[in-house]
Protein backbone atom coordinates (compact mmCIF):
# COMPACT_ATOMS: atom_id res chain seq x y z
CA UNK A 1 0.00 0.00 0.00
CA UNK A 2 2.89 2.34 0.81
CA UNK A 3 4.13 1.55 -2.49
CA UNK A 4 0.96 2.89 -3.89
CA UNK A 5 0.89 5.99 -2.23
CA UNK A 6 4.53 6.78 -2.74
CA UNK A 7 3.92 5.92 -6.49
CA UNK A 8 0.58 8.42 -6.65
CA UNK A 9 2.38 11.14 -4.99
CA UNK A 10 5.53 11.12 -7.25
CA UNK A 11 3.56 11.27 -10.35
CA UNK A 12 1.71 14.09 -8.91
CA UNK A 13 5.01 16.34 -7.93
CA UNK A 14 6.49 15.41 -11.42
CA UNK A 15 2.64 16.57 -13.20
CA UNK A 16 2.78 19.55 -11.26
CA UNK A 17 6.16 20.68 -11.82
CA UNK A 18 5.43 19.95 -15.37
CA UNK A 19 2.77 22.09 -15.68
CA UNK A 20 4.50 24.78 -13.88
CA UNK A 21 7.15 24.85 -16.91
CA UNK A 22 4.49 24.54 -19.81
CA UNK A 23 2.64 27.59 -18.33
CA UNK A 24 5.33 29.52 -17.85
CA UNK A 25 5.79 33.35 -20.00
CA UNK A 26 7.04 32.81 -23.52
CA UNK A 27 8.67 36.41 -23.44
CA UNK A 28 11.95 36.12 -25.36
CA UNK A 29 14.85 37.35 -23.45
CA UNK A 30 16.52 39.58 -26.36
CA UNK A 31 13.58 41.50 -26.57
CA UNK A 32 11.14 42.03 -29.10
CA UNK A 33 11.01 43.99 -32.81
CA UNK A 34 9.23 45.36 -35.10
CA UNK A 35 10.12 45.87 -39.01
CA UNK A 36 10.20 49.01 -40.47
CA UNK A 37 10.13 48.32 -44.12
CA UNK A 38 14.13 48.80 -44.08
CA UNK A 39 15.43 47.02 -40.47
CA UNK A 40 14.08 45.83 -37.17
CA UNK A 41 14.04 48.23 -34.32
CA UNK A 42 12.81 48.21 -30.77
CA UNK A 43 8.92 47.46 -30.49
CA UNK A 44 8.62 48.76 -26.67
CA UNK A 45 5.71 47.71 -24.53
CA UNK A 46 2.29 46.70 -25.76
CA UNK A 47 -0.31 48.51 -24.97
CA UNK A 48 1.86 51.68 -23.77
CA UNK A 49 4.41 51.85 -27.15
CA UNK A 50 2.59 49.86 -29.63
CA UNK A 51 -0.43 47.95 -30.36
CA UNK A 52 -1.12 45.18 -33.17
CA UNK A 53 -4.25 45.96 -34.95
CA UNK A 54 -6.02 42.42 -35.96
CA UNK A 55 -7.09 41.17 -38.76
CA UNK A 56 -4.30 41.50 -40.90
CA UNK A 57 -2.14 39.37 -42.84
CA UNK A 58 1.26 40.65 -41.64
CA UNK A 59 3.57 39.93 -38.72
CA UNK A 60 3.36 42.48 -35.71
CA UNK A 61 6.58 41.90 -34.00
CA UNK A 62 9.44 39.97 -34.07
CA UNK A 63 11.31 38.31 -31.56
CA UNK A 64 15.56 38.02 -31.64
CA UNK A 65 16.79 34.66 -30.51
CA UNK A 66 20.28 33.99 -31.23
CA UNK A 67 20.79 36.73 -34.20
CA UNK A 68 17.53 35.13 -35.60
CA UNK A 69 14.84 37.57 -35.90
CA UNK A 70 11.52 35.32 -36.26
CA UNK A 71 7.74 36.19 -36.15
CA UNK A 72 6.33 36.48 -32.14
CA UNK A 73 2.72 38.13 -33.25
CA UNK A 74 1.47 37.01 -36.27
CA UNK A 75 -1.96 38.20 -38.43
CA UNK A 76 -1.69 41.54 -37.21
CA UNK A 77 -0.29 45.36 -38.27
CA UNK A 78 1.71 46.99 -35.82
CA UNK A 79 0.73 50.21 -35.41
CA UNK A 80 2.81 52.55 -32.77
CA UNK A 81 0.44 54.49 -29.90
CA UNK A 82 0.14 58.48 -30.12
Amino acid sequence: MNKIKLTILSLAVLLSVGGAFAARSRQPSQGIYYWNSSRYMPAGTLGYNYWCATPSANVCTYSLWLGVYTPYMTNAQYTPVP
